[in-house]
C-alpha cells in the first residue's frame, strides 16, 4: 500500500515470518531533502515508532485463525 502526501511516498508491506508471525516494513520517500528534514524535525521518525507499538497492541486482541 502507498499514499502521496506531503512530499512523500511511504509504503507499508506486511510480510510472513518465522511461524505465525508478520514483517512489518514502513518506507518513506521523501522528494526532497528539504521534505525529509522537516518532517524529522516534525518528530515523524518517533511517531512511525508509536504506530507501531499501537499495531502490536491491537494485534493482541485480535483472535488468529
Amino acid at each position: 500500500m502507498g499514499a502521496v502526501n506531503q512530499g512523500h511516498q511511504r509504503q507499508l508491506t506486511f510480510e510472513p515470518h518465522g511461524h505465525g508471525g508478520c514483517k512489518y516494513t514502513a518506507t518513506a520517500i521523501h522528494t526532497t531533502r528539504e521534505h525529509a528534514e522537516a518532517h524529522e524535525k516534525m518528530g515523524f521518525s518517533q511517531g512511525w515508532g508509536k504506530v507501531l507499538e499501537q499495531l502490536v497492541e491491537y494485534v493482541k486482541t485480535v483472535p488468529m485463525s
